[in-house]
């Protein structure tokens, strides 16, 4: 277990480093990238020192992807203006509150959906045609749109995000 807590505890602590010496273009990527590194730093040094047993190996293995998955959730609310945390910090600076009128004019088509719609192109999701200003999904994209709907079906759940 202190196997895992450490190699997750190295993996915020490459992605702080990479982030303050060059912010990359895919962030998601890139964390992905980085968790990876640092899962197959964890199996090196595991099985060179010869840590524990394989039992011990597969409980660290489980507990580093939990978390390195759990974080990277929670990365796309730091990364981009998560629209909850935005609306939270909002109303967190209007002492009385916030009126639905306001927050309407806060969170306009230009903070909520480009900044997103960015986000896909640079991930690689969706394509952009600038002369008919449309956005089409790419293989990878239709791919990842299928396995999220399909989920979504299989757990019964109403359409949304």
């Amino acid at each position: 277990m202190v196997a895992a807590g450490l190699a997750f505890a190295l993996l915020v602590g490459l992605q702080v480093l990479l982030w303050r010496l060059r912010p990359p273009r895919g962030h998601y990527l890139t964390l992905a990238g980085v968790a990876v590194f640092v899962f197959i730093g964890m199996t090196g040094v595991f099985a060179a020192l010869r840590l524990g047993s394989l039992f011990d190996y597969l409980n660290a293995v489980l507990l580093y992807v939990a978390l390195a998955l759990a974080y990277m959730v929670t990365y796309s609310a730091l990364q981009g203006d998560s629209p909850t945390f935005a609306i939270l910090r909002e109303i967190s600076h209007a002492p009385k509150g916030c009126s639905v009128e306001w927050l309407r004019l806060v969170f306009n088509d230009h903070r909520l959906i480009v900044p997103r719609l960015d986000d896909l192109v640079v991930g690689g999701l969706v394509t952009h045609r600038w002369v008919e200003w449309r956005y089409t999904l790419t293989p990878q994209g239709t791919r990842l749109a299928r396995w999220y709907l399909g989920y979504r079906r299989l757990l019964r759940l109403e359409k949304g995000g």
